[in-house]
């Protein structure tokens, strides 16, 4: 009986020993999937005899828009959120909790799908142009969508519930004592805010507002469709520099120059993530009191926010719904020869990416629990695939792998969606109590049983978070899958790509329609887990 069990602990640890290798493999092999291309990608820097035409002035030109177009839809973002986030930390109204829900929208809806919204009702063939065609008599078709303020006008609307979010955690939680106190002295509300609440408030603001302004950076899908002819960013560049003219110093110039802003940006974000923090105090107000209902000169402000809302962010987003209905698109969709197996490839690929990006998260989350190292390096590393843009591993990839397969998009796509998983998993990690491990390490055989018998079961409502929230980011990248665009494997977002550029909006509408749906349901598995 002795012996039975100790064969089968002995093969439990085997067991447990193979898995750990397996994982170690893993990571490993997203950390080479990640440096390799991104070192290839700079190469050319090096390499004196290597041409480049690009100029002075259009690299001037490029770096000018990039950054115009960046801050402008930030701002934009921060000017619609802030006051979302007033109203939703502040008041009481019918639409409130929908409007919560909207902070999802950027992080479950892709920005393809989203482009395809601003589409179906600005484009020049839009719902917008046939009313106004319908109304004047004559034809109407609206171009204003395909300028750079286009493209400022659908990122920073797509972008704002991130600030709202953002803003709203932190003003909800903030006592109102000083508001109080001021508005007994006959302070007025805007002075209140502006010397008392602002102040509170802003350090969640930029902490909002930095990482939008890195996703407009990195914005890839909805600057190629909408910026005007001649005008590139960072992004767009590299790939045009890439798929036409093979300019390998020109583009290693560009990408030196954004993940170097990047960096900086990142930097900015790590030490605006610091400064907040949230502090409550008692107040004589009711619960009831705080939460105000919208009266009086409110009405006219909440009116001049929900308008633009509802107008810019609302209506693309049921526009697509509009433009599927009807059986008829539907059938073609279903009957459409790639369309079957882009949903396959999706599932596919969003799965094994979600596979690869928990493993490597999870096990430098329980190497770091174990070891109790909080060394700069360790922390530096989940942080530093933020400042480096799909256009630009991707371009790195496909050099050093001309012939392109559906494992090294998996793999593309893991070595920058694993830092994610890891800031799910990493906080569970840490919280499982040190009497816990030390006694288990005393009571168990190996190390090993501890990690799989007490950490893993500890850290199983992360995991499975970072597991959806790793397939929704996958599902709905673009930019990789355009990039790389691996023989013979086709998953949703770029079958939507190119029914758009063929014109077939209905159609995009509908496989739309499933992928967001797709993203959203994970997503909201994703919340729900990492609430227990």
């Amino acid at each position: 009986m002795q012996n039975s069990f100790s064969i089968k602990n002995k093969a439990g640890s085997c067991f447990y020993r193979a898995v750990i290798l397996t994982a170690f493999i893993t990571a490993l092999l997203l950390f080479f999937s990640f440096t390799v291309p991104l070192g290839n990608s700079f190469s050319a820097l090096f390499n004196a005899g290597s041409p480049s035409s690009l100029s002075f002035s259009r690299l001037s030109g490029i770096a000018f828009f990039t950054l115009k177009t960046s801050l402008l839809s930030t701002l934009l973002a921060s000017l619609i959120g802030l006051p979302c986030a007033f109203l939703v930390s502040r008041r009481s109204f019918f639409f409130k909790k929908i409007l919560e829900s909207f902070s999802s929208v950027p992080l479950c809806v892709p920005s393809l799908i989203t482009a395809l919204g601003f589409i179906t009702v600005f484009g020049a063939n839009g719902f917008v142009s046939r009313t106004l065609s319908l109304l004047l008599g004559k034809e109407i078709r609206l171009t204003f969508l395909y300028t750079t303020w286009g493209v400022i006008l659908v990122q920073g609307f797509y972008n704002f519930p991130l600030v709202m979010s953002g803003v709203s955690t932190v003003w909800k939680n903030l006592g109102r004592r000083e508001e109080e106190s001021a508005a007994v002295l006959g302070s007025s509300g805007i002075r209140t805010f502006l010397y008392v609440t602002l102040p509170k408030i802003l350090p969640s603001l930029l902490s909002s507002m930095i990482p939008v302004f890195l996703y407009c950076f990195f914005s890839f899908m909805i600057v190629l469709l909408f910026s005007p002819p001649g005008s590139s960013t960072f992004e767009t560049e590299i790939y045009r520099l890439t798929r036409n003219l093979s300019d390998l110093k020109g583009t290693a110039v560009l990408s030196a120059l954004e993940t170097a802003a990047a960096l900086i940006t990142v930097v900015c974000y790590m030490q605006a993530e610091k400064k907040v923090s949230i502090k409550e105090d008692r107040t004589f107000l009711s619960g009831e009191n705080l939460k105000k209902k919208i009266r009086g000169k409110e009405t006219v402000f909440s009116a001049a926010v929900f308008i633009p809302v509802m107008f810019f962010f609302v209506m693309p987003l049921l526009s697509i719904v509009i433009s599927s209905a009807g059986t008829k698109y539907w059938k073609e969709l279903f009957k459409m020869k790639g369309f079957l197996p882009a949903a396959g490839a999706t599932l596919l690929l969003g799965s094994t990416t979600a596979l690869l990006s928990v493993t490597a998260a999870l096990l430098l989350s329980i190497y770091m629990r174990l070891r109790n190292r909080k060394n700069t390096l360790l922390k530096i590393l989940p942080v530093i695939p933020m400042a480096v843009s799909p256009v630009i591993l991707g371009t790195g990839f496909r050099r050093v792998f001309p012939d392109q397969s559906f494992i090294f998009l998996a793999l593309a796509q893991s070595s920058l969606i694993w830092p994610l998983a890891f800031r799910i998993i990493q906080p569970a990690a840490e919280k499982i109590p040190d009497r816990v491990i030390q006694g288990a390490s005393l009571l168990a055989v190996s190390k090993t049983q501890v990690i799989f018998k007490i950490m893993i079961p500890y850290c199983a409502p992360a995991l499975l978070s970072a597991l959806a929230l790793s397939f929704a980011f996958s599902a709905g990248d673009s930019t990789l899958p355009l990039v790389l665009a691996p023989r013979g494997f086709t998953p949703l977002s770029l079958f939507i790509y190119r029914l758009i550029t063929g014109y077939r909006f209905e159609h995009a509408c509908c496989a739309g329609i499933i992928l967001a749906a797709l993203c959203s349901a994970v997503f909201s598995v994703s919340q729900r887990r990492k609430k227990q």
